[in-house]
């Protein structure tokens, strides 16, 4: 339109550009002013329309991620709230669950039990918050849970969360919200030291505690061999991060054949071992020696964490690279040693 109008002007005034010389200064000087108010008018409009539109985008943006975070968040209180109610419901709400959310890319559910006593200020927090870093990176929902912070009661032994309320224990204490929070995981990560040879008493607390997800009946599996009958359809797949002061990898034989087993009594799979020996290592993260070894470590325990969640399961070279050691076996010993003999020293009693 303002095209049109600046050609009607110039062709209007043309006629008497040779005549009057005014003409043609008083036409451009026309020009120029509809040229400057329009342009400007139109700019405005166009600076106008472009707001509204990035308005508009981010409005459905934000509308749309609102939704989004809603229906998770309403389908996880759902999901625990039905952990709490009949075997069928619970079955047809993990089958929901797997379909909604354990897909390449979705949101996966990746729970770590930590039994470590030493809770926040142990070897393996820091192997685990590695993993995890690498599991969030790959789109995962992570939670770290501290079991020495937890009140969990010992098992009685009494079968009443099979016998007097089928599926739920007796015992009123923090494994309330820890188990349903269990069973709603798509991946359960045990994580914890080697305490001669095997898990530390706090894991295996919690392990005992497990005993309401399965029934009380017996069944043959595939093996020829016995367990539990599952309570429910599905159970989370679990995986193992787990170090050890000694160095070499026969320390976690006991403790991988114990998770084997475990993945067998509930219905799962083994899908992941991470055993560190050496794990007096990491103290070592400020030395400038260590600190190039340990970096290249906890790289490989990030790439862990991505392909557990890509994948469900780690590549043989990611498996392999894991296994190998950080400083030969013969260093470790020898600075261990002086470092306990400083310790002894430190501690003596006069």
């Amino acid at each position: 339109m303002l095209f049109t109008l600046l050609v009607w002007i110039l062709i209007r005034y043309m006629g008497k550009f040779n005549k009057n010389p005014n003409n043609l200064k008083s036409s451009f000087s026309l020009v120029w002013i509809l040229i400057r108010y329009m342009g400007k008018f139109g700019l405005l409009q166009y600076i106008s329309r472009k707001k509204a539109k990035i308005s508009k985008r981010k409005e459905n943006k934000s509308h749309r991620m609102y939704n989004w975070k809603e229906i998770v968040k309403t389908h996880k209180n759902t999901q625990r709230k039905i952990c709490l109610l009949s075997e069928g419901y619970y079955e047809h709400s993990f089958q929901f669950t797997s379909s909604l959310f354990t897909g390449k890319g979705d949101y996966m559910k990746v729970m770590i039990i930590s039994g470590s006593h030493k809770g926040r200020e142990g070897n393996t927090l820091i192997m685990v918050e590695e993993f995890l870093k690498g599991a969030e990176e790959a789109g995962a929902e992570t939670e770290n849970i501290f079991l020495i912070e937890k009140n969990i009661g010992y098992c009685k032994g009494k079968f009443e969360c099979w016998l007097k309320t089928p599926g739920t224990c007796t015992i009123r204490d923090d494994m309330d919200d820890l188990l349903p929070r269990f069973m709603a995981s798509d991946i359960v990560v045990f994580a914890c030291p080697v305490y001669f040879d095997n898990v530390p008493a706090i894991m295996k607390n919690f392990i005992d505690r497990l005993a309401p997800v399965l029934l009380p009946h017996f069944e043959e599996d595939e093996m020829g061999e016995y367990r539990h009958a599952k309570r429910y359809e599905k159970f989370p797949k679990i995986a193992v991060i787990s170090n050890a002061g000694l160095p070499g990898q026969t320390n976690f034989e006991v403790e991988s054949l114990f998770f084997k087993r475990l993945a067998r009594t509930f219905h799962t799979e083994l899908i992941a071992e991470i055993y560190r020996g050496e794990g007096e290592i990491f103290r070592g993260k400020s030395n400038i020696i260590l600190k190039p070894l340990l970096g290249k470590y906890k790289k490989l325990l990030r790439c862990a964490g991505r392909e557990l969640v890509e994948n469900q399961k780690l590549s043989e070279k990611t498996i392999k690279e894991l296994e190998k050691p950080i400083v030969p076996a013969s260093l470790y010993i020898k600075f261990g040693n002086e470092e306990w003999d400083r310790l002894c020293e430190e501690n003596k009693v006069d």
